[in-house]
């Protein structure tokens, strides 16, 4: 019987022990996203498993349109650092100076990470995590090069506004034009998308290989059927997808959505729960998805089997 009494004692303990230290490590963090695109959902996907592996929990806001930047602002001013033990943010434009100035004043409170668009470093966020977008775009370039043995002239096609975009853009452009290709870009808003694409068609007419440097512009691309030139894609959905296995397009590079949300909220929770100092860059890895290799277990994690 004292036997008994002494197991049931020491396993109170333990429960105890254990929703103590549960409780140590729980929280509460802001999350502010751009839209509520297939891309945004990804990443909150990564974000929802840290959230249950870590024991914290968050509060996310979608912004109705990629650059919408000043509802942004309207959240990072109503930030209420009593509530949330950090703030984890996706800029929707990188050159806003009064949306640059809340991220240092917020910095200077509560831990600070930045997703998907790099800011400059001098300001007091904790770390950036995401695509080194330049790279990605480099990498890409050598990839259609040699990859897909590529000649002609080359279209970009990229969205405005949107500096992880623009990094990539240049990225593949500046490798294009060291190794000889002409190459034509052309920057359209996300307000009048399909009729600015269809004006960048119309000067990319004499292309062979059309470059689209975001999620947007691919899906108004893949809307229109081109079969006359070689598409190339970044990022990922159904219908990017379904365009590579028809061949309309060639190949899509996919960031690492997942990886992208797990990441910024376990950085928080590692740096808050045991003081542990964060790097200021936190990259991530990106994957050339082709119909040859959409099967494989790599393109099976990227696509967080779509």
């Amino acid at each position: 019987m004292k036997k008994q009494l002494l197991i049931a004692v020491v396993a109170l303990l333990m429960l105890g022990l254990t929703s103590c230290k549960d409780d140590a490590n729980s929280g509460t963090l802001k999350v502010i996203m751009k839209d509520n695109s297939y891309f945004w959902q990804q990443v909150e996907y990564g974000l929802s498993v840290a959230s249950k592996s870590l024991n914290y929990s968050y509060d996310v806001v979608f912004i109705d349109k990629d650059d919408d930047v000043q509802s942004q602002i309207d959240e990072l001013k109503n930030y209420d650092e009593s509530k949330y033990q950090g703030i984890i943010v996706a800029p929707a434009k990188v050159d806003n100076e009064e949306f640059n100035s809340l991220i240092e004043t917020v910095s200077t409170k509560t831990p600070t990470v930045i997703i998907d668009s790099e800011l400059e470093q001098t300001l007091s966020f904790m770390t950036f995590v995401g695509t080194n977008n330049y790279n990605a775009g480099d990498q890409y370039a050598y990839d259609v090069r040699n990859t897909f043995s590529a000649s002609g002239k080359i279209g970009i096609i990229a969205l405005a506004g949107s500096g992880a975009v623009l990094e990539r853009a240049t990225g593949f452009k500046d490798n294009m034009e060291k190794a000889g290709f002409d190459v034509v870009e052309v920057f359209v808003s996300v307000d009048n998308l399909e009729a600015d694409i269809d004006e960048a068609l119309t000067e990319m007419s004499d292309c062979a290989i059309i470059f689209s440097a975001n999620l947007h512009t691919s899906e108004v691309l893949i809307a229109k059927n081109i079969t006359e030139k070689d598409v190339y894609c970044f990022d990922v959905s159904s219908a990017i997808l379904q365009a590579i296995e028809n061949e309309t397009v060639k190949a899509t590079m996919i960031q690492d959505t997942y990886g992208m949300g797990y990441e910024a909220l376990s950085t928080i929770v590692e740096y808050v729960s045991n003081n542990v100092t964060q790097p200021k860059l936190k990259y991530m890895s990106t994957f050339l998805l082709t119909k040859d290799n959409m099967n494989s277990e790599e393109a099976k994690y990227f696509l967080n089997e779509i």
